[in-house]
């Protein structure tokens, strides 16, 4: 019966894991350029890859990691109809160093703080559970996730943070090993100017509390054997943070804000913050994030039954105070640069997207705290528990799914046929203008709003058009 129940547990297990996959493989793969991915393209095809680089770093932001990541991608574009294909390919790589780097990480804590030898296929299907997680907790996870290069800020500097954290705390290290721990951490130092301020201020907040606590995290790390690899990560961070916020870009938008945000900033913060205020009550995708991260409870359930050494309460309930604080501060750094610091200064919610990935981490903890104290005594309770939140979640998975599909499918292929359509009417030699109709709703995805002037244009310019669209 334990054979079979364990069997049963392990399958329910990789078939919510294969649902998120599926769910992530749909919207990618019908994923399309829009925005400001189809602006990059027209310069950089324009100016090439060192002047658009130069351009940013000088005139808009310090993101040189993230801007160079992207200018690489721009640098294979070679047509718009096919840039999609590209951009699966990136996120197909972006999903697989993300469920790798969380695996690593999850089996590296159960090994040394449980001695529980967690089996590869469980390891990957939490890793998928969290990443879930995180993505239905993120606050705008359709600008994070889906709109390209915003995606190359917000999401790779975290996917790269927690890959750079798997190299360091994995043993045998070669020399590969260090350089790609200090390109991971180099990476998240200067991908975003926020979440350098945020990880920066998360270091002093370390040196404070364990000051308080008389802790001496030097000799730890030295005791671990990962001095060499903690050195070189908070050094490479450092140095790209420094170059990263003091980039001649950063202080030209700040100037650049002051003339053209300060009408509308009241109006564009109020609708932000509204958004933010009303973030649990206004969408369901946040069911799902507390679903998936209710899995966690099960895994301490499980590891609670074996009965295997434990992290003392004094050093659980440390780390949990840190996790909690880590949150609060990720959300008062934004708040202060905003208000305080720069009252012209507009942060938008996808760069609280360091507090999505920290909420997440809280909500996992808890419930794995829950589960592991083992107040469900009953085996038959626990079992229907189980069963109850095995069909919730499939069924909640299957829903967005659907849903999904059927939206971004339609969508998909509107897009398509419309950039097929303005390809044709320009072999055609078409003259004055080309009339097209607005694309359908998008679902998830960012949507390419054709009815946009400034839009058209950019694509007119990019696709070399001798004519000009207008939309009914």
């Amino acid at each position: 019966m334990k054979i079979l129940l364990k069997h049963f547990y392990t399958s329910s297990l990789i078939l919510v894991s294969g649902l998120l996959l599926l769910y992530f493989i749909i919207i990618s793969y019908y994923n399309r350029a829009a925005s400001d991915d189809i602006y990059s393209m027209m310069l950089h095809k324009e100016w090439g890859s060192v002047d658009l680089i130069s351009h940013y770093y000088l005139t808009w932001s310090g993101r040189l990691s993230s801007l160079i990541y992207f200018t690489f991608y721009l640098k294979l574009y070679h047509s718009l109809p096919d840039f999609h294909n590209l951009m699966l390919f990136n996120y197909a790589f972006t999903l697989s160093l993300l469920v790798y780097s969380v695996s690593k990480i999850i089996r590296f804590i159960l090994k040394k703080y449980f001695q529980f030898d967690f089996g590869k296929m469980q390891c990957i299907a939490y890793s998928i559970l969290f990443i879930g997680s995180f993505y239905f907790f993120t606050f705008q996870s359709s600008e994070v996730w889906w709109w390209f290069c915003s995606s190359f800020v917000y999401l790779q500097s975290i996917v790269f943070l927690l890959f750079g954290v798997s190299l360091v705390l994995s043993s045998n290290k070669k020399i590969y090993h260090y350089l790609l721990i200090s390109f991971c951490f180099a990476y998240a130092g200067s991908g975003s100017e926020i979440y350098t301020i945020i990880i920066l201020s998360l270091l002093l907040f370390l040196f404070l509390f364990s000051k308080i606590k008389k802790l001496k995290p030097i000799a730890l790390i030295k005791k671990s054997g990962s001095f060499k690899a903690v050195s070189i990560a908070v050094l490479s961070f450092c140095i790209s943070g420094m170059i990263c916020l003091s980039a001649p870009g950063n202080y030209a938008r700040l100037k650049s804000e002051e003339k053209n945000i300060v009408s509308s900033k009241q109006i564009v913060v109020a609708q932000d913050k509204n958004e933010m205020a009303n973030i649990f009550l206004s969408n369901k995708k946040y069911i799902v994030a507390l679903a998936l991260s209710f899995a966690w409870f099960f895994l301490g359930r499980h590891l609670s039954s074996k009965k295997l050494n434990t992290i003392p309460k004094p050093a659980f309930k440390k780390i949990t105070l840190l996790v909690f604080s880590a949150t609060f501060i990720s959300m008062l750094v934004p708040f202060i640069l905003e208000n305080i610091l720069f009252n012209t200064m507009s942060i938008p919610i996808r760069a609280y997207t360091l507090t999505s990935f920290l909420l997440t981490l809280n909500f996992c903890l808890l419930f794995f705290a829950l589960g592991y104290k083992n107040w469900m005594k009953s085996n038959t309770t626990f079992q229907f528990l189980y069963l109850s939140y095995l069909i919730l979640i499939v069924s909640l998975l299957v829903y967005t799914t659907t849903v999904q599909f059927n939206i971004c499918k339609q969508y998909a292929n509107a897009y398509d046929n419309l950039l097929h359509t303005l390809i044709d009417a320009k072999k055609t030699n078409l003259q004055g203008k080309l009339t097209v109709q607005k694309l359908p709703d998008s679902g998830v995805l960012i949507p390419l709003y054709i009815e946009d002037k400034y839009m058209s244009e950019n694509i007119e310019i990019l696709l070399e058009l001798p004519y000009k669209i207008e939309c009914k």
